[in-house]
């Protein structure tokens, strides 16, 4: 039997992977019967902080993959403390196809989903070299997909680092943005509409140039919403290819400790407007020092839970799935950042005044 090829999708947070992971899970659904370089059957194991509350299962679109979840907190990320459980759900998925009636119960790829602050070198090494699990017979690395936030990324890396493009070396701790560019086979500029129309044509030529002296033979893909024909990003390495082991200064460094999560939660629903200046305050308060937030909201009045995805100034709340009929609502947030968990009374109390009685 064929090893199954995996793909680790990867970028910093915010940058738009589960927009993209929708759009791919859609084109396969949508191509299943038909002739295609595209799998048939996508198993996907989720590995952002999140998921762990419970928000990536409200993004993801369920219908088109056979979700597998990894639940971790703090630095649960499969580049380092959680990689014993990545194995173990890889060995299931792996056993599941051993005991397969048919064909439709047969995963043909895995497709996972790292989290934002993951550096993907260590999770090719785990899967590729022998680590004794006997994992990388079941298995191999297809590729490695790095998603870019193209405004984001101008602001907060090539313009930082522009008078010494090559030197990482000034911090103790691992780059994550970098080190995802330096490992990867794709490279998706994504969000592309969200740059500067009057400079837009020289700021992709700045962030072409900059990912090329990092990683010259990256195939680069420009996108805006995730939308990227989904035939490019599978069959990109042989099966039979043996990967080196992957080691470059940021690979060998340790994350940021000070990069934590906190949530809040309350019962109910809440006022969406309070919930978006509760928000807007702490970007203004924290500034860079805060990196993502993520929410599901009960509001008054609708059937749907309100999904809310922050990253620096783009805040959104979008109306997702149906409450199920004996779900409790409730209303929660995810704040990532540094030393942000001393901020959970503070946020906590903030909550607490949004919702409505």
């Amino acid at each position: 039997m064929s090893r199954i090829g995996v793909t680790i999708l990867t970028g910093f947070l915010g940058a738009g992977k589960t927009t993209l992971l929708n759009n791919i899970l859609k084109q396969v659904a949508e191509n299943v019967n038909k002739t295609s370089s595209l799998p048939k059957r996508v198993s996907v194991i989720e590995n952002e902080f999140a998921a762990a509350v419970g928000f990536e299962n409200e993004v993801l679109t369920p219908q088109y993959a056979r979700l597998e979840n990894l639940y971790e907190f703090g630095w649960g990320c499969v580049c380092c403390s959680s990689s014993g459980e990545l194995i173990g759900v890889l060995g299931d998925i792996a056993d599941r196809n051993k005991t397969a009636e048919g064909e439709d119960d047969l995963t043909d790829h895995v497709i996972l989903e790292s989290t934002g602050l993951a550096d993907p070198a260590p999770i090719l090494n785990l899967i590729s070299q022998n680590s004794g699990t006997g994992i990388e017979e079941e298995f191999y690395v297809d590729s490695i997909i790095t998603v870019v936030d193209s405004r984001n990324f101008i602001s907060t890396t090539v313009n930082a680092m522009v008078t010494k493009p090559k030197d990482t070396t000034e911090s103790a701790y691992k780059n994550e943005r970098i080190a995802q560019i330096l490992t990867s086979d794709i490279i998706i500029l994504n969000k592309l509409d969200l740059l500067d129309s009057a400079t837009r044509d020289a700021d992709i030529d700045r962030l072409q140039g900059f990912i090329k002296d990092y990683n010259p033979t990256a195939n680069i893909i420009k996108t805006s919403y995730g939308e990227v024909d989904a035939s490019k990003l599978f069959n990109v390495r042989p099966e039979n290819e043996l990967a080196a082991e992957v080691l470059n200064s940021e690979t060998q460094k340790q994350h940021d400790p000070s990069i934590e999560h906190t949530l809040v939660l309350v019962d109910g629903d809440v006022d969406v407007e309070k919930v978006k200046k509760l928000v807007n305050d702490m970007t203004s308060k924290l500034g860079d020092n805060l990196l993502r937030v993520k929410g599901v909201l009960s509001v008054p009045n609708s059937e749907y839970k309100m999904v809310l995805q922050g990253v620096n100034d783009q805040l959104s709340v979008t109306a997702h799935q149906k409450w199920g009929a004996s779900e409790s609502k409730n209303s929660r947030l995810a704040f990532i950042g540094k030393d942000i968990r001393r901020e959970n009374l503070h946020l906590q109390g903030e909550l607490e005044a949004a919702r409505i009685a």
